[in-house]
């Protein structure tokens, strides 16, 4: 057996090999470091005992001892003071690890797959045109994403996992509604994958776009569409003393409450929402009555998919709904505004601070 390169022993070195835990000092029973010869109280006993056998012509055995053995005595327990070398070994081991953090850090991703409509928003914002791989398909749908005409220009996924495995990503944003199975997957595949999550706020907008610049090494870009969201919506005409009440109603009745952009987005545009006055958290429908009794001095609605006909848009039209409303027809903010949280949002809060003034 060939010694480590360390003195002691590196700390794979095991006793199968001859060695034991290094560090240890002598303790306890004792055992043998080299196999490839036998002990001298071996090698007697086993002379002793062939002498008392004949040999097969009936001579005597002669008996010839072996000079004695030298041996490594290690001990098999005991107290294991620190190794020096096992030691360096670690701290190399940390410095490498430290190092390659800060080498995935400092280089920004080159192929960028997105398979959320909101996440496909952002990065389109955001990236240089060579670092996106690809977006969803819904990203090309101008009914819901605000950048379709840039997004036809690369290629689109359905969010499955033969279609990400083809693109070869260093990083994939995701979002809480994208398929689970798939998150999973590829990080189990070692895929690095990005959540983020849905914005309630403009605030949580300004955090996505922070956090997007920074995954995509454009934090300056980043920082200038923040800088830009944050003096455009300053430039929103100031809210009067009377603040009048405001409200969104979709087909099927659904509303957007506290914790919703829509929420946010009245409050920064001078209105009281309606539908958090009425207790009402994130999107729920309100039946026809509660409505008429709430008596809102403004409805707004955000068709989904315009020119089309269904039981559930029917009820925005109900006649009873019109005579509530009077002179004062529902106005219609853009879907795009608010299916993802965006830097547009700007738009919707000056169309909501227009509607004000009426």
């Amino acid at each position: 057996n060939s010694l480590p390169y360390c003195p002691k022993g590196p700390p794979w070195m095991l006793s199968r090999a001859g060695y034991l835990r290094p560090g240890s000092k002598p303790a306890g029973r004792m055992t043998q470091a080299s196999t490839s010869l036998p002990s001298v109280e071996t090698a007697v006993k086993r002379s002793a005992a062939a002498s008392a056998r004949p040999a097969a012509n009936g001579s005597p055995t002669r008996v010839r001892r072996r000079a004695p053995v030298a041996r490594l005595s290690v001990p098999v327990s005991g107290p294991r003071p620190a190794n020096k070398c096992r030691g360096l070994g670690a701290w190399l081991l940390l410095f490498s690890w430290f190092w390659s953090l800060q080498l995935t850090a400092a280089s920004a991703p080159e192929r960028v797959v997105s398979i959320n409509l909101c996440t496909d928003q952002l990065l389109l914002m955001l990236a240089s045109p060579e670092q996106i791989a690809s977006v969803s398909h819904l990203a090309t749908d101008p009914d819901s994403s605000f950048m379709a005409d840039r997004a036809s220009a690369y290629p689109l996924n359905h969010a499955r996992v033969e279609e990400l495995l083809a693109l070869s990503p260093d990083l994939i944003l995701a979002n809480p509604y994208s398929p689970r199975s798939v998150v999973v997957f590829m990080r189990k595949l070692g895929y690095r994958v990005e959540e983020f999550a849905m914005a309630e706020s403009i605030g949580d907008i300004r955090r996505n776009i922070e956090r997007m610049a920074a995954l995509l090494g454009a934090e300056a870009r980043g920082k200038a569409m923040v800088d830009e969201m944050e003096r455009r919506l300053g430039e929103v005409e100031g809210h009067p003393g009377h603040r009048p009440k405001g409200m969104f109603y979709q087909p099927r009745g659904y509303t957007s409450g506290s914790r919703t952009l829509q929420d946010d987005a009245l409050e920064a545009a001078g209105w009281q929402n309606l539908a958090k006055l009425m207790g009402i958290e994130g999107y729920r429908a309100v039946n026809l009555e509660s409505l008429l009794l709430a008596a809102p001095d403004q409805l707004f609605t955000s068709p989904y998919a315009p020119d089309t006909d269904s039981r559930a848009q029917r009820q925005l039209r109900h006649p009873a709904l019109r005579r509530a409303i009077g002179d004062r027809p529902l106005l219609e903010i853009d879907y795009r505004y608010w299916i993802c949280g965006g830097p547009m949002i700007v738009d919707a809060v000056a169309a909501l601070a227009s509607a004000r003034g009426r």
